[in-house]
C-alpha cells in the first residue's frame, strides 16, 4: 500500500514538534489516573479545545485546594480531575503556546504547529475527538485511503485536483493522529459560505467543478468512493488567474472513504447519496453564494 512507503520514506522530513512530544507526556499522565477518572476525562473533557481544557484544569486545581480546607465541591469536571497532577496543566499550556486548532469537524480536529521549520513542508495534525463508529473509518485506514488518493492525484496532474499528502500515522497510548500536508492555496466551500469570504466575480466555478467531477470519475474507475463530499470536504482556489500547473481544488477527509468495484458495493447498507450528486449540490451552494455577493454590489 502506498501509505507504507510514504510512512517509511518521508517521516524524516517532518519536524517532530514540541506539541507532539507534549501530547505523549500528557497521555502518560492521564494513563496514571484511576480508570474511572481516565474514562471520564476522555469522554467529557479531552475533546474540547486546548484552551478550554486548560481553564477546566486551572479552575479544578483551585477548587481542589479549597476542598482541602473543608469547602465542599459539586462540579462534575472537578470530580474527574481531582487526581490530575499539576504537571498535566503545565504540559497543556505548552501545547497551547506552540499550536492552534484551525478547524474542527463532527469527529475530528486539525491542529497546526506554530514552530515549524520554513525549509520543511507545512504540517498539520488530524486527531479524532471520539472513537469512530461504523461506517466511519479508523484513522489508520483513513490515512491509507488518503495516501492512495494522493498518489492518484499526483499521477493525474492534468485533472488539477489534489488530495493532501499524509506524512505519517502515529498511535500513542490510545490516541491516534495523522500528520499531513497543510493546504494553504485553497479554502473549503463551507468556510467560504460561513465566513462570507469574497468570491471573485471572474472565478469560473463551473470550470473548477468540471475538473472535480473528472477527478471523482477517475477515483471511481480506480475503485475509490469518498462518500462524504459535502461542502466542508471540498476546497477550492479563489484565484481566477491560477497558473495551469497549480491545482484548482483539493478533496479532504477520507473518514468515510471505501474501495469497491461498483457503486452498489460502495454504498451497500448506507443511506448516502452518490459522490457526484453531493458534488453537484456543493457546486450550486458556491454559485449561489457568488450570486448573492454580486447582488450586493
Amino acid at each position: 500500500m502506498p501509505f507504507e512507503k510514504i510512512q517509511s520514506g518521508d517521516e524524516t522530513i517532518v519536524p517532530r514538534s514540541k506539541e507532539l512530544v507534549d501530547a505523549e507526556t500528557i497521555e502518560e499522565l492521564i494513563e496514571k489516573l484511576p480508570s474511572e477518572h481516565e474514562d471520564k476525562w476522555r469522554r467529557v473533557i479531552a475533546g474540547r479545545r486546548i484552551e478550554d481544557q486548560i481553564t477546566i484544569l486551572q479552575e479544578g486545581i483551585k477548587k481542589r485546594a479549597e476542598s482541602l480546607k473543608g469547602r465542599p465541591y459539586q462540579s462534575e469536571n472537578l470530580r474527574i480531575i481531582q487526581e490530575v497532577p499539576h504537571e498535566l496543566l503545565e504540559r497543556m499550556q505548552d501545547i497551547e503556546a506552540y499550536s492552534e486548532e484551525i478547524d474542527r469537524g463532527s469527529n475530528g480536529r486539525i491542529i497546526r504547529c506554530l514552530t515549524q521549520d520554513p525549509a520543511r513542508p507545512a504540517v498539520v495534525y488530524k486527531v479524532l475527538l471520539h472513537p469512530p463508529i461504523a461506517p466511519q473509518n479508523l484513522l489508520l485506514a483513513e490515512a491509507g485511503y488518503q495516501a492512495d488518493l494522493h498518489a492518484l492525484s499526483m499521477k493525474h496532474p492534468e485533472l488539477r485536483v489534489r488530495v493532501p499528502k499524509p506524512y505519517f500515522f502515529v498511535s500513542r497510548l490510545g490516541i491516534d493522529a495523522m500528520a499531513q500536508e497543510e493546504v494553504t492555496s485553497c479554502v473549503s466551500v463551507k468556510n467560504i459560505i460561513d465566513q462570507d469570504i469574497p468570491i471573485p466575480e471572474t472565478l469560473d466555478i463551473d470550470r473548477i467543478f468540471h475538473f472535480l467531477a473528472k477527478f471523482i470519475e477517475r477515483m471511481h474507475e480506480a475503485g475509490f468512493y469518498h462518500r462524504d463530499l459535502r461542502e466542508g470536504n471540498v476546497m477550492v482556489s479563489l484565484d481566477p488567474s491560477l497558473p495551469e500547473e497549480e491545482p484548482l481544488a483539493f478533496i479532504i477527509d477520507m473518514g468515510y472513504c471505501t474501495q469497491a468495484w461498483s457503486e452498489e458495493g460502495a454504498y451497500r447498507n448506507l443511506d448516502s447519496p452518490r459522490d457526484n450528486v453531493i458534488l453537484h449540490k456543493v457546486r450550486e451552494m458556491l454559485k449561489r453564494r457568488q450570486q448573492i455577493q454580486r447582488d450586493r454590489v
